[in-house]
C-alpha cells in the first residue's frame, strides 16, 4: 500500500516538475540568443576620385543585445598612416551622412590617438534588442598611392579592431573614370596576417569586388589592393606637395613656426619699446640723485622692489631715525619703533606715511599682533613710491608682455587642436616653465644671500637638475620627446625671458640710473682707491648717517659701515672715536666689526617686519607585399 501510495504521490508531482523545467528552459533560451553581439554583414563601397581622395559608404548590419551595443555603435577610422620610409601621411576625414535603418541618425566624433572615432546614437537613448543596419558616408583625402610605374588604392575595408565577429564582408572598389585595373590583392586575418580567405573579381575596367569566404573573428579584417595604370589621377602640383608636406610634418613644422612667431613678435616689441637708452660713463658720485628718497632710489635701481619692498621699507625707517623722528629699540628678539614727537617741514611721500603711522602709535612693536597693519602700511608705502615714478624713470611694458602671453596661449592651444602637441606634454611644459622661473629666482636669491644660502641652493639645484636631465634623457632614448614639447617649453621660456627684457628705462631714467650707479660705486669703493677722490666731502658722523639709508636701499650698508670703521680707526673724525647712534638702542657696536653690526641692525629690522606678517591659511599592397590591416581606412569599432 505504501509503495502504491508513494507511486501515486510521485505521479502527481511529475507534471509540476516538467512545467518548472519548461519554464527554466524558456527563460534560458533568450539568454542563449543574447550570448553574442555580431556584425551580420559589412559592406563598403570605396570610390577613388581623380584627386586621390576616396568617397566611402559603409553599410554595417549588427545584432544588438544591450551588452556592448546599448545606444549604438562607434567606428574608429585612422587618419595618420606610416609610409615605407617611416614618414607619416596625414589624411583629412569628413563625415557626410550617418543613418540607422534608412533614417538619419544622431552622431558625433572625438579625436583618438592617430584618428577619429565616430559615435552613432544618442547618449540618453537605449536600443531594444534586435538587428540594426548602420550606413556611414565619409570622405578621406590622399588615399591614392602614387608610384613611378603605376598607381594604387590600398584599403583596409573593414578595419582589424572590431570587438565583434563579422560574418560576411564585401568591398566594392570603383576607380576614376578611364582607369584600367592592373592587379588585385586581398588579405584577411589579424593585423599583419597575409591570409587570403576572400574572392576577388574585376567587374569592369575600373571596378572590382572582394568577398570574404569565411567569417572574420573579432580583431580580424579584410584589406584590398587595386593597382592601375598611371594617368587616371590628376598630377600633384608643387603647391599640393608643399601643403601635403606641412600636413605630414605638422608635429615638427607647426611647433617650429609657433616658436618662431613668438620670437619674432618679442624681438620687434623689444626693438620698439624694450631697448635701453645708451648707458653713460659711470663715475663715482659723492651724493645721491637730487630730490630722490632712499626708497625711490631703491625702486628705480631695481626696476621695482626687492624682498617685496621690505628693504626699501627698512631704509625709510632708518632714514626717519637718522632725522631724529624715530628711535629703533632692540630688546632681545623684540624690535620696536618709538616716535620722538619731533617735527620736520618736509618728508618724501613714502616716509611721510611711515612717520604718520609711528607717530599715531607712539611706540610700534614689530610683532604678529601688528603684522596685518604693518603689511597694510607697507602696501601704502609702496604705492606712494610707485606714484613718484609714474613711468618717469622706467617702463615695464607689461601690455606688450601680456599680448605676447595671449598670443603664446593661442598658438600652443592651436598646436593641441591640430594634434601637433599632446595635451599631456602641454601640462609637462607648463610645469617645466614654472620650474624654470623658480630655479631662476633661486639662483638670483643665491647671488644675494650668504654663503650658506648659496651652498644650499646650489646643492638643491644640482640634485633637482640631475633628476630632470635623467628623466629627459630617458624620454629622448625612447623617442618620447617631440618638436611640440620642445616648442612649448621654448615659448614659455621666451615669455619669462622677455618679461624681464621688455622693461626699459626712459631717457631721464637712464640718466638717473647712471647717477645711482656712480653713487653706489662710491659707497662700495675700497679704502685704498679713495685717494683719487680729491673733491670728496669731509667724512663726518652726520654725513655717514645722511647716506646710510641710501646704502641700505642699494644693499651696500656693510661696506658703508666699514668705511666708518676705517675712518674711526685712523682718528679721522675729530668729534668721536666710536659710534653709538642716538637713534638705536640695543647691542653696542664693535669698533672692529662696525660694518657688520650696522648691516645686522638694518637686516634685523627688515627680518622683524617680515616675521611679523600673518601666516596664510602606409606601404604598397600590390605584388604580394601587403597584409591584413595595411593601407588606408581600417580602424575598427564597437558598441557604446
Amino acid at each position: 500500500m505504501r509503495g502504491l501510495a508513494g507511486q501515486g504521490f510521485t505521479s502527481r508531482l511529475m507534471p509540476g516538475w516538467l512545467a518548472l523545467a519548461a519554464l527554466i528552459l524558456l527563460a534560458l533560451a533568450p539568454q542563449a540568443a543574447r550570448a553574442e553581439e555580431v556584425i551580420h554583414s559589412f559592406s563598403s563601397q570605396i570610390t577613388l576620385l581623380a584627386n586621390g581622395s576616396v568617397d566611402v559608404v559603409e553599410t554595417i548590419s549588427v545584432r544588438a543585445e544591450g551588452r556592448q551595443i546599448r545606444r549604438g555603435i562607434f567606428r574608429d577610422i585612422p587618419t595618420t598612416l606610416r609610409n615605407d620610409d617611416g614618414t607619416l601621411l596625414r589624411s583629412n576625414l569628413n563625415v557626410i551622412d550617418v543613418q540607422k535603418d534608412g533614417a538619419a541618425e544622431n552622431w558625433f566624433t572625438e579625436s583618438i590617438d592617430g584618428g577619429i572615432r565616430i559615435y552613432i546614437g544618442k547618449s540618453d537613448v537605449y536600443l531594444t534588442g534586435g538587428d540594426y543596419t548602420y550606413r556611414i558616408h565619409y570622405t578621406m583625402t590622399r588615399m591614392a598611392r602614387r608610384f613611378e610605374e603605376y598607381d594604387e588604392l590600398y584599403w583596409n575595408a573593414t578595419g582589424n579592431f572590431w570587438v565583434f565577429p563579422i560574418k560576411t564582408a564585401v568591398a566594392h572598389v570603383i576607380l576614376p573614370e578611364g582607369a584600367r585595373i592592373g592587379e588585385l590583392q586581398v588579405y584577411t586575418g589579424r593585423q599583419g596576417d597575409t591570409g587570403s580567405d576572400a574572392t576577388k573579381e574585376i567587374v569592369s575596367d575600373n571596378e572590382a569586388i572582394f568577398r570574404t569566404t569565411r567569417p572574420l573573428q573579432a580583431y580580424e579584417g579584410m584589406t584590398v589592393s587595386v593597382s592601375f595604370a598611371k594617368g587616371a589621377l590628376a598630377p600633384l602640383t608643387a603647391w599640393d606637395n608643399f601643403l601635403n608636406y606641412l600636413s605630414d610634418h605638422r608635429r615638427a613644422v607647426f611647433p617650429g613656426i609657433a616658436a618662431f612667431l613668438i620670437l619674432l613678435y618679442y624681438y620687434f616689441a623689444w626693438d620698439a619699446v624694450g631697448r635701453d637708452p645708451k648707458k653713460g660713463t659711470i663715475i663715482p658720485l659723492f651724493h645721491p640723485p637730487k630730490d630722490m628718497s632712499a626708497a625711490l632710489v631703491h625702486f628705480v635701481h631695481n626696476y621695482g622692489w626687492k624682498r617685496s619692498g621690505w628693504t626699501a621699507f627698512s631704509a625709510a625707517i632708518v632714514s626717519l631715525a637718522t632725522k631724529g623722528l624715530v628711535e629703533i629699540n632692540k630688546d632681545g628678539k623684540e624690535t620696536s619703533f618709538r616716535h620722538t614727537e619731533k617735527q620736520v617741514d618736509y618728508l618724501p611721500p613714502g616716509e611721510q606715511i611711515l612717520d604718520d603711522y609711528v607717530r599715531m602709535k607712539g611706540t610700534l612693536k614689530v610683532n604678529r599682533a601688528n603684522g596685518t597693519t604693518i603689511l597694510s602700511k607697507r602696501d601704502k608705502f609702496k604705492s606712494a613710491i610707485e606714484g613718484e615714478n609714474r613711468t618717469v624713470y622706467f617702463n615695464h611694458n607689461r601690455l606688450y608682455v601680456f599680448f605676447g602671453i595671449g598670443l603664446s596661449v593661442l598658438l600652443v592651444l592651436g598646436l593641441v587642436v591640430i594634434n601637433a602637441l599632446d595635451p599631456v606634454w602641454l601640462v609637462i611644459s607648463v610645469a617645466a616653465g614654472i620650474a624654470f622661473v623658480v630655479v631662476g629666482s633661486l639662483i638670483k636669491s643665491a647671488a644675494q644671500g650668504s654663503w650658506f644660502v648659496r651652498l644650499f641652493i646650489f646643492i638643491w639645484v644640482a640634485v633637482a637638475g640631475s633628476n630632470v636631465v635623467g628623466t629627459l634623457g630617458s624620454f629622448v632614448t625612447f623617442g618620447q620627446i617631440d618638436a611640440g614639447w620642445i616648442a612649448a617649453i621654448s615659448i614659455i621660456v621666451m615669455n619669462a625671458v622677455f618679461a624681464f627684457l621688455m622693461r626699459a628705462p626712459t631717457v631721464l631714467g637712464r640718466q638717473v640710473m647712471d647717477q645711482i650707479d656712480g653713487f653706489k660705486m662710491y659707497l662700495e669703493t675700497a679704502e685704498k682707491s679713495r685717494l683719487d677722490f680729491i673733491e670728496e666731502p669731509d667724512f663726518t658722523i652726520k654725513r655717514f648717517e645722511e647716506i646710510l639709508p641710501y646704502a641700505i636701499a642699494l644693499g651696500v650698508e656693510e661696506k658703508w659701515g666699514d668705511r666708518l670703521a676705517g675712518e674711526l680707526a685712523r682718528h679721522a673724525i675729530p668729534e668721536t672715536s666710536s659710534y653709538n647712534p642716538y637713534w638705536y638702542h640695543g647691542t653696542r657696536f664693535s669698533s672692529s666689526n662696525l660694518g657688520r653690526d650696522i648691516a645686522g641692525v638694518t637686516s634685523g629690522v627688515s627680518a622683524a617686519m617680515i616675521a611679523s606678517q600673518p601666516v596664510s591659511s602606409s606601404s604598397s599592397g600590390g605584388g604580394g607585399g601587403g597584409f591584413s590591416g595595411g593601407g588606408g581606412g581600417g580602424g575598427g569599432g564597437g558598441g557604446w
